[in-house]
């Protein structure tokens, strides 16, 4: 089970997307986020990155909130 997880993304034009913990199913964060005891830890010196697994495209991203 993941943590919830609020990202805020810009899309192709720069604008904002949030992306709320709803949405978490369809992303993978292996970039943003290492497992760690079974709990996914925000690792800041790796590239914010979350890929749309329905899409393919990827996106830079911020990380607005992570519940543990």
């Amino acid at each position: 089970m993941f943590n919830i997880v609020k990202f805020e993304i810009q899309n192709n034009s720069g604008n904002a997307i949030e992306i709320k913990e709803s949405d978490f199913s369809v992303l993978t964060c292996d970039k943003v986020f290492e497992p760690i005891q079974g709990k996914l830890n925000f690792v800041p010196d790796k590239m914010p990155e979350i890929v749309s697994i329905e899409s393919g495209k990827k996106y830079n991203a911020k990380v607005v909130w992570v519940l543990t």
